[in-house]
C-alpha cells in the first residue's frame, strides 16, 4: 500500500490550493493546534478485501480515503456578505480540485481511482471543515509470486 500512498500524494501535489499533504495520523483529531498547514489532505490506504486467483496472485479491492481539512470562517447564512460567504465555502471548490486530480487516474499497481463517496464529517468544535473522499482502487497483486 506504500505505492498507492505515494501515487495518491503525487496526484494531490497537482492541486495548488493544498498546503499540506500527509498520511492520516490523526493530526486534526488529536491536537488543539494540528501540526499541518490548511487546507490539507490526509491519506489512508487500505485493502478492504482480496481473493486468490492463483497461488501468489490476488485480486485486491482497495480503498483510498482522503480527508480534506479546511480552516474556515463559519459565515454561510443568506445574510452573510457574498465575499465572506465565498471564503467560508471555499472548501467546496478545493474538494472539486481534489476530485479532478484523482478521479479516473491510474493507481500505482494498476486500476483506476473511482470515487465511491464524498461526505462532510459531522460538525466539529474546532472551526475546521472536514470532508472525506473515498476512492475505490482495484488491482492484481503479483508480489507474492516467486
Amino acid at each position: 500500500m506504500k505505492e498507492e500512498y505515494l501515487r495518491t500524494m503525487e496526484l494531490l501535489k497537482t492541486v495548488p490550493s493544498l498546503r499540506w499533504i500527509d498520511r492520516d495520523k490523526g493530526q486534526i483529531d488529536m491536537y488543539e493546534n494540528p501540526p499541518v498547514d490548511f487546507p490539507c489532505a490526509l491519506i489512508t490506504t487500505e485493502i478492504t478485501s482480496s481473493r486468490e486467483i492463483t497461488p501468489g496472485v490476488q485480486q485486491c479491492y482497495g480503498k483510498v480515503v482522503i480527508r480534506l481539512a479546511h480552516a474556515f470562517i463559519d459565515e454561510t447564512s443568506s445574510v452573510t456578505p457574498d465575499e465572506v460567504q465565498q471564503i467560508s465555502l471555499e472548501y467546496y471548490d478545493i474538494s472539486q480540485e481534489v476530485y479532478l486530480a484523482i478521479q479516473g487516474k491510474a493507481g500505482a499497481r494498476g486500476g483506476n481511482y473511482s470515487r465511491t463517496s464524498w461526505r462532510q464529517e459531522s460538525t466539529r468544535g474546532d472551526n475546521l471543515a472536514v470532508v472525506k473522499f473515498e476512492f475505490q482502487l482495484n488491482y492484481i497483486d503479483r508480489s507474492a509470486m516467486q
